[in-house]
């Protein structure tokens, strides 16, 4: 069994958020400033995601495509929740994905700052919850569709 990790995503927010507190900079410099804003749901890599993700339905492959943890306490900190609007982003980017909500393992909450190394890696233990957690997804998924197989086998 093997995993895909999609973190492009997470790091297009990161490198907005990083742009926007170069614009707060510059602002308070008062150096002028394009704002920068990101469309990742039309990234290219989105289609990409979601024919493979119909790739994989279609030749049985249980998925699970999960959101990496971000720093959102560091985020909120900065006072850029409002801005960045990563919840409502991430429930886009599914969408446009095609990922049902049993195929997707939002993460990207799930750990706070003192589970962070630094601005964008987890510590260990954290690396070892979200692997616990990804198990579990994939154990559910398989868990329904074998109650599936056996429901239709005993209805034969």
């Amino acid at each position: 069994m093997g995993s895909l990790f999609v973190a492009d995503g997470v790091r297009v927010l990161a490198r907005s958020a990083l742009q926007k507190i170069g614009a707060q900079v510059n602002d308070a410099l008062g150096l002028a400033t394009a704002p920068a804003t990101h469309d990742f749901v039309h990234h290219p890599a989105v289609a990409v995601l979601h024919e493979l993700l119909e790739e994989l339905r279609a030749a049985g492959v249980h998925t699970v495509i999960f959101v990496a943890p971000v720093n959102t306490d560091r985020i909120a900190r900065l006072h850029l929740t409002g801005e960045i609007g990563l919840d409502e982003h991430l429930v886009e980017l599914r969408r446009a994905i095609g990922a049902s909500r049993d195929e997707w393992l939002d993460a990207h909450a799930s750990f706070r700052d003192r589970d962070f190394r630094d601005a964008l890696h987890v510590k260990a233990p954290a690396v070892a919850e979200l692997g616990a957690q990804i198990a579990r997804r994939l154990r559910d998924r398989l868990d329904v569709e074998e109650a599936r197989s056996a429901d239709s086998r005993s209805a034969r």
